[in-house]
């Protein structure tokens, strides 16, 4: 073979052949030449295309495979050795199930022979081989069938990938996901378990609020019984410490309730306006009771900028204030205690109180002033013995203040945050700032009282003509309404019952002048309290209690207070009696738990029954309108018919349901008012607040305090 050139100089190959001859006596070469340039070329480019593929198959990570039709090896690349340490030599001439370990040489033997028999290409096939120092590696096989031009199977060819370590991570991988698979199974059982546990809790908090407000409403409701009645000082001194000792005993539980509630991230705030003024006055009223025994002086400053009204939950807010005020005269023998309230700061749409409680007790030491405010911690270990009390109070206060936005800290004498210390004397500073809205400003009354004043100063008849006060303001108005010349005062919204009494009290035919009724009755102005005394001699209550105890407190603390009771022992029979006469009744006392049939199912059957007679009525109401047309009957037979009906609805109109149970957990109020009663009060219930219902729905007075509902007050 030779390179040669052409005439034009480009290059080309040739085979030279040539052999011997004689010819004409003579001896010569004869030679044959065959240009093969093209073959050669092709020659080239199959060693070079044979070179490439075994570059790119040294080079690569997957071991490359061929196997002649009886599945032995006729060529392998160099990474066989790399992942099974075999070196091609002794692959070559053995088959792939040669290297496999036995259960995983029939699984693939058999996985494998559909392929071959069909001539389908082998596509990621999972297979475990022992390597040559017994370790075992998983091979991804993928593979495609080689066929003749007959299309003949006479091999395959393909790659082997080594995917141990992937294997190993899935293997990983999957052992994690089951333990983590365990982890929440056992998270779930132990939330499971804390759910039961708390149930457990919330039902022993229950349970135990229940049965020590049940006696508790006995024993504190005839303690206050018992004081109306004629004691000498001894005698009153030992009903007191009983009452006192009660309500010591029910704020312990109150406490226990509300941590409960607040740790469940269940306390509930209103958004309502109510006078920061007149509770911070009504705190100071409530603590002095407990300093009666002290020479203690309880004072109340007022801020010149605190706003006559506010919005946000007073009961919370209060609920602060009697804790802080509360704990004073526990620590403080004799001196001051001073509640401070005024604004300390001031934005759009909000305002932030800030009130200061000093007393003039025992004091805090300074390395304690931050852990009293923790759970169950007290300023010494002997403060529980000697004071009593949870140590959960602070806590509380801490924890409700937070969820205000503001926050409750204490000072030492000497370690005030302020710049001028409030408290020279040995004692304590607490503070407690609330974030609370600003509420809508209503016009004053002062025009009123100007009209009032120019009538009663007129020199014509005209100053006699009797006044009356209708304010949207508490009953505390009434003293200036009587200084600016009315008769009487009631508070909004106005029953038109009680309106009318009122008028008939200012001006009935048996009305005596204005000096008249001062000397004879000392007053100078009718009020909703008069008028109320007026009318509830007429008010009838269906009490619904199955305890003989409070059976017997309730019925002797309403008949006292001059309204006539009707005892129903359980729901069962409360149902019976008043739907037997649904207009003998204004108001329905419900305990909850009751036999035959508890305080709720009883509401239900009274709200049905209320709701059947009223559709009943205006069916036949409709009826007899109906008829009337028809039988051309005078028209004072179809008003007679209506006014009848009228009568019949009104004495089965809906009547207030008010909830009288040992039940103050979270969720109680709700179902009460769920079931369609009107309002709920908690054991052990206290006159003013018995009272305070009375009027709320008989009299439609304003609504009586939540705090008091839940037992909260004192």
């Amino acid at each position: 073979t030779f390179r040669m050139l052409k005439k034009n100089g480009e290059p080309f190959w040739v085979e030279v052949n040539g052999k011997a001859v004689v010819w004409g006596g003579r001896s010569g070469l004869l030679v044959f030449m065959q240009d093969i340039s093209e073959r050669k070329w092709m020659q080239d480019a199959l060693r070079e295309s044979e070179a490439r593929f075994r570059d790119i198959a040294e080079s690569m990570s997957d071991w490359i495979w061929e196997v002649n039709r009886s599945g032995v090896y006729v060529y392998c690349s160099v990474k066989a050795e790399h992942i099974l340490g075999y070196n091609r030599v002794e692959v070559i001439g053995k088959t792939p199930f040669d290297f496999m370990p036995p259960d995983e040489r029939e699984k693939i033997r058999s996985a494998i022979s559909d392929i071959v028999k069909e001539k389908r290409a082998i596509r990621n096939l999972e297979n475990w081989n022992l390597t040559k120092d017994g370790r075992l590696v998983c091979l991804l096989t993928n593979g495609a069938p080689i066929l003749d031009e007959n299309g003949k199977l006479i091999g395959y060819r393909g790659v082997y990938s080594d995917i141990t370590e992937r294997k190993q991570a899935e293997k990983e991988l999957a052992e994690t996901n089951r333990q983590l698979e365990k982890a929440i199974e056992r998270a779930n059982e132990m939330a499971m378990e804390a759910d039961k546990a708390n149930q457990a809790k919330s039902e022993f908090l229950a349970n135990m609020s229940h049965e020590i407000r049940t006696p508790m409403n006995a024993v504190s409701g005839f303690a206050d019984m018992l004081l109306d009645t004629s004691l000498n000082e001894e005698q009153i001194d030992y009903v007191e410490t009983i009452r006192r000792s009660g309500e010591s005993l029910l704020f312990l539980i109150n406490d226990i309730l509300d941590f409960s509630k607040i740790e469940a991230g269940q306390l509930d705030f209103e958004k309502i306006e109510f006078d920061p003024e007149l509770l911070a006055y009504d705190v100071c009223q409530l603590i002095r009771p407990r300093i009666e025994s002290k020479s203690i002086e309880v004072l109340c400053r007022i801020g010149d900028n605190l706003p006559s009204m506010v919005r946000g939950d007073p009961t919370r807010y209060r609920q602060v204030l009697i804790n802080l005020m509360g704990n004073a005269p526990k620590f403080t023998e004799s001196g001051e205690i001073q509640l401070t309230l005024d604004v300390d700061e001031e934005e759009q749409n909000r305002i932030k109180l800030h009130a200061k409680i000093r007393d003039t007790g025992i004091g805090i030491p300074k390395d304690k002033l931050s852990a009293i405010f923790e759970p169950f911690k007290q300023a010494d270990g002997s403060t529980t013995r000697k004071y009593g009390g949870t140590g959960l109070g602070l806590s509380i206060c801490k924890k409700i203040s937070k969820l205000m936005d503001g926050d409750v800290w204490a000072e030492s004498p000497s370690d005030c945050r302020s710049k001028q210390p409030l408290n020279p004397m040995p004692g304590s500073v607490f503070h407690f700032t609330a974030w609370l809205g600003k509420a809508e400003k209503k016009e004053a009354l002062m025009d009123g009282y100007d009209v009032a004043n120019q009538i009663r100063n007129f020199k014509s008849s005209i100053r006699s003509i009797p006044l009356l006060a209708l304010s949207s303001l508490m009953e505390r108005d009434a003293k200036k309404c009587e200084e600016a010349g009315f008769d009487g005062f009631l508070s909004k919204p106005v029953r038109r019952e009680k309106l009318y009494k009122m008028l008939e009290k200012i001006i009935g035919k048996e009305a005596e002048s204005r000096e008249q009724r001062a000397e004879s009755d000392g007053k100078q102005i009718a009020t909703q309290y008069s008028v109320n005394e007026d009318m509830k001699h007429s008010v009838r209550i269906l009490l619904a209690e199955d305890h003989p105890v409070n059976q017997k407190l309730a019925k002797l603390m309403l008949t006292k207070g001059g309204y006539h009771v009707e005892v129903a022992n359980n729901g069962k029979e409360a149902v019976e009696k008043y739907t037997r006469s649904p207009g003998e009744f204004d108001l329905i006392f419900m305990d909850i738990q009751m036999p035959e049939m508890d305080g709720l199912e009883s509401t239900r059957e009274i709200r049905k029954f209320e709701s059947g007679n009223l559709q009943r009525i205006e069916e036949t109401s409709k009826q007899h309108a109906a008829s009337s047309q028809q039988l051309d009957k005078p028209a004072m037979h179809a008003v007679q018919q209506k006014t009848s009906n009228k009568q019949e609805r009104s004495s089965i109109k809906r009547i207030p349901i008010v909830a009288m149970t040992a039940n103050a957990m979270k969720g109680d109020m709700e179902k009460c008012l769920n079931a369609g009663m009107d309002d709920y009060m908690t054991k052990p219930i206290k006159r003013d607040l018995v009272f305070g219902m009375i009027k709320q729905w008989v009299f439609k007075d304003k609504p009586f305090s939540y705090e008091l509902r839940l037992g909260h007050g004192t």
